[in-house]
């Protein structure tokens, strides 16, 4: 852009101070000036995506953090503006490759929460709204369950981080929530002694883009 209006100040310039009958020419060589600006647009990298999750246990509500090692995210566009590239995302979760770096742990989450759920293997979803204050609406389809959530979003550069909060609860998954916390029951008991696990998940997708310039 800079590049442009020194351009254009200068043939403004000369303009001024020519008095001969060039007039109809200088406009037609500003008018044929090629746009100097690069313009780019950004696609969605699934090798640079991740989904984390974060769940809490004791009464203090202490984070226990993890991500999905194997996930989808489709429908996705090239576009010139970041949120455009996921105006019409479609997600899928497989629940097996859930990771919080601890073999027994995951073993737990596996048999006892997403065990207790109807087609337990996958969560899948839908992004229905990007909106321009930094809100978002996804549609999370678990234990045969379909329900609609609120999000917020972030974007700092190429990179696009959407976070969520939902309650298993809503989705009948109370019984997922007491089946593992019962196998549990020593490793969820805080400072009062008492078991507990929150039915809140925090859900996160981090991508960083594809930056494709001319």
């Amino acid at each position: 852009m800079k590049n442009v209006l020194t351009l254009a100040f200068s043939i403004a310039l000369f303009s001024a101070c020519n008095t001969g009958g060039n007039t109809q020419q200088n406009e037609a060589e500003a008018t044929e000036t090629p746009n100097l600006q690069n313009e780019c647009s950004y696609s969605f990298d699934s090798e640079n995506t991740k989904l984390n999750w974060t769940a809490y246990k004791f009464t203090e509500k202490v984070g226990v953090s993890g991500t999905f090692n194997t996930f989808t995210i489709n429908q996705t566009n090239e576009a010139d503006a970041i949120a455009s590239v996921f105006s019409n995302a479609e997600f899928e979760i497989a629940t097996e490759s859930v990771n919080s770096n601890d073999e027994g742990r995951d073993y737990k989450i596996k048999q006892y929460f997403f065990g207790s759920l109807a087609s337990g293997e996958v969560l899948k979803g839908k992004l229905l709204s990007l909106n321009s204050d930094g809100t978002a609406s996804i549609v999370l389809r678990m234990n045969e369950v379909e329900k609609e959530i609120d999000a917020q979003y972030t974007i700092e550069e190429n990179t696009i981080t959407l976070s969520a909060v939902l309650d298993v609860e809503n989705f009948n998954a109370a019984i997922g929530i007491s089946a593992l916390n019962a196998v549990c029951d020593e490793l969820h008991k805080g400072s009062d002694g008492i078991s507990k696990l929150w039915p809140e998940v925090k859900i996160q997708i981090v991508s960083t883009l594809k930056k494709n310039c001319p």
